[in-house]
């Protein structure tokens, strides 16, 4: 039992001894010195500057504010308004301060001289014990770089500035200190010093520097704003809120319940889990130390939609080939399911989807269409939120294949071509040929949307040459739309140009092929005996142009090309004369 009355006593004292503390720190006088004021005539008091004597009265008001909203502690201002003859002379100032039975002294003014940044004074000068006005001061100063934002000039005693503003510390009994906030005549400076949500910052600091001071202040009020936003695709709420003064931690509450705590950094929180879409959520916010917490104000917000529609196709081409149409474009979206394409038949038709392609899918064969047709195209990406835009326009010309086509040799070295033109809408025909069976396709002719017939001279005999032909039409690309190829033919030249027998029974001068030509055509002559036989080319004038034949000749059939690279277009007459026979016809040389 002796034990335990001891115990119990030990337990008393302890008791009471915490009541003691408690009601020493609950019991803190805190005086703010707002320095200077303006005169009974309302002139600046001291020769201040406006910014200075506004900015001190507001700063000063505003910790007041905090001090009696988030404590217990008892605040007076020296100064009674920010009007006319609110200035006080430094020796009321320090007075009031000691009449008060003041704890704690803070004086804010703001600084001039051409320097930058934040610094604190104190002074020693009739001071027995100057531990407690360093320690106040060092913490003010550190607090107004944090929360200023300021550069960190220095921690000072100057008992040089006595007899002015700094005199209100020299006969203060409390733990007391000067803060110069910041230099009006520093552009930058002066920009922070008129700045209401910086005035804030600096009320805050000096909060905190008191707070760690006394200590048994639960955090400051504060304010939470919400902000629902999307980080790509993914909906997310954002937290904001106010510095808490006092507060080392910060727990988040969402719908009533604990979400989320001991977030120590920034005053923000990025709620990007556990979303659901159009969904609201309420939350707030607890600033936490050791002396108690304070709730922020309650805010809702409901989670946007991250998930937009994809950005439309571009640059769409369809090619027609035969009874194919390819089509090919930009994939400009990163988020589609698929693709959705259209097509109509002629400009006044109506657009109907064909198919559906899947994502990243940028290319699609249109096969079975008919020919003889214009279609167009477009597109549009898809995905759960809807379809984007259209793409462009692009139209494909599909054509009839040319029919019928036939190949014979005509001398050692040419192959005279024709053909039936199925083909509506083309530009022009395009001739390939290949030497022997295995040989490979190339390009032979390029020729007009009026052509059936092609005359391939400058052909090596003894070789045989296998034709196709396909008509086209331009596009806006390099690559034009193609009908689908003709039928296959071939010829075998020869190394002679007696080219028929038996030995024909008169003479015969036949009409060139093709005619009109350009700017080859052939001749064919039949002589039923031998004989010198000459062929000459004349112009409208009767002015010879060129000798084709002139020698001595079998009888047989022949034949002979006509090249007139060098001759301008227009009519010409080509004459035989073997014998006593001669004969005139007419050539149309047409470029």
């Amino acid at each position: 039992m002796k034990k335990l009355t001891v115990i119990s006593c030990s337990l008393i004292w302890g008791f009471l001894l915490f009541l003691a503390l408690t009601k020493q720190v609950q019991g803190q006088i805190i005086v703010i010195d707002a320095g200077h004021g303006y005169n009974a005539d309302g002139s600046n008091g001291d020769g201040r500057t406006t910014t200075e004597i506004t900015t001190n009265w507001s700063v000063s008001i505003k910790l007041r504010d905090l001090i009696q909203n988030n404590s217990s502690w008892t605040v007076h201002l020296t100064r009674p308004n920010n009007g006319s003859g609110s200035q006080v002379s430094i020796n009321d100032r320090w007075l009031m301060a000691n009449n008060w039975n003041a704890n704690m002294f803070l004086s804010i003014h703001c600084n001039a001289g051409g320097g930058t940044g934040t610094e604190t004074f104190y002074c020693n000068n009739n001071d027995p014990t100057p531990a407690p006005d360093i320690s106040f001061a060092t913490e003010v100063q550190a607090k107004m770089v944090q929360y200023g934002v300021w550069a960190d000039r220095r921690v000072v005693e100057d008992n040089s500035y006595l007899g002015y503003h700094l005199g209100v510390l020299n006969y203060s009994t409390a733990t007391a200190c000067l803060n110069e906030i910041g230099f009006v005549d520093k552009t930058s400076d002066a920009a922070k010093l008129l700045d209401n949500t910086w005035r804030d910052k600096f009320a805050n600091a000096y909060y905190a520097a008191l707070q760690n001071n006394l200590g048994g202040v639960k955090p400051s009020s504060f304010t939470l704003t919400l902000t629902p936003e999307c980080n790509v695709t993914i909906s997310q709420i954002r937290l904001n809120w106010t510095v808490s003064v006092g507060a080392t931690s910060y727990d988040i509450y969402r719908d009533g319940s604990l979400y989320y705590n001991m977030v120590t950094t920034d005053p923000q929180f990025i709620n990007n889990s556990n979303i659901t879409v159009g969904t609201s959520y309420s939350y707030y916010v607890q600033a936490k130390n050791t002396s108690g917490s304070t709730n922020s104000n309650t805010q809702t917000a409901t989670a946007l939609n991250c998930t937009p529609t994809p950005i439309e196709p571009g640059n769409l081409v369809s090619l027609a080939n035969g009874t194919t149409v390819n089509l090919k474009w930009t994939d400009n979206s990163t988020n589609e399911n698929g693709f959705r394409i259209e097509r109509k038949t002629g400009a006044s038709g109506t657009y109907s989807e064909i198919t559906a392609v899947g994502a990243n899918v940028s290319s699609y064969s249109n096969s079975g269409v008919s020919t003889n047709q214009i279609y167009y195209y477009r597109l549009r990406a898809y995905n759960s939120e809807g379809n984007s835009g259209y793409s462009n326009e692009y139209y494909a010309t599909t054509m009839t294949a040319s029919s019928g086509l036939g190949a014979s040799a005509v001398s050692s070295t040419q192959i005279n071509l024709t053909w039936t033109d199925n083909a509506l809408g083309e530009t022009g025909f395009k001739i390939e040929r290949k030497t022997g069976v295995s040989g490979a396709w190339t390009e032979n002719a390029d020729l007009s949307d009026t052509s059936s017939s092609y005359s391939n001279t400058g052909l090596i005999a003894n070789t045989t040459y296998y034709y196709r032909v396909r008509a086209y039409a331009n596009s806006t690309t390099d690559i034009p739309h193609y009908s689908s190829y003709s039928n296959e033919a071939n010829a075998t030249v020869t190394s002679i140009e007696q080219i028929s027998q038996p030995i024909p029974d008169h003479y015969l001068l036949a009409h060139n092929f093709p005619n009109p030509f350009n700017p080859t055509t052939t001749i064919m002559y039949d002589l039923p005996k031998e004989g010198i036989v000459t062929i000459k080319i004349y112009d409208l004038l009767g002015i010879e142009v060129k000798t084709l034949v002139d020698e001595y000749k079998s009888a047989g059939s022949y034949s002979v090309e006509f090249n007139a690279g060098n001759l301008s277009s227009g009519t010409y007459f080509y004459r035989i004369t073997t014998g006593d026979f001669t004969d005139v016809k007419k050539l149309i040389l047409m470029r």
